[in-house]
């Protein structure tokens, strides 16, 4: 006596392979994700520091020609865990001085560099 079995469904061979492709695919999906993250952080952290350089940098167009001096401090309250330097020496030309922002930052350090010019009024 023969039973005969009905064949609509799927062994468990079948769905072990299924889930296997799904896991696999998964995985590269939340790699993929993290590395997304860990960039859109980068980025955002790269523009604060663009952002506060650029600003420092504005501050010292402020200051009189023959006051400006080397300097240091920090961004608090806002970002006291970021501190500046600020280095200011004569350059190669008369009535021009170079400007050198150095935002010191826990992983590493950027550098935004400028010329300042007196301009005389006659």
């Amino acid at each position: 006596m023969s039973t005969h079995r009905p064949k609509n469904g799927f062994t468990l061979l079948e769905i072990m392979a299924a889930l296997a492709i799904v896991a696999t695919a998964l995985v590269a999906l939340l790699g993929t994700h993290l590395k997304s993250l860990d960039l859109a952080y980068k980025h955002k952290e790269h523009t604060l520091v663009t952002m506060l350089a650029r600003q420092k940098m504005g501050e010292t167009l402020t200051i009189p020609f023959d006051e400006l001096r080397s300097d240091s401090g920090d961004f608090a309250p806002g970002h006291p865990e970021i501190g500046w330097e600020m280095e200011v020496s004569d350059a190669d030309i008369d009535n021009l001085k170079e400007v050198k922002i150095i935002i010191k930052m826990p992983d590493g350090d950027f550098t935004l560099e400028s010329l300042v010019a007196r301009t005389l009024v006659e």
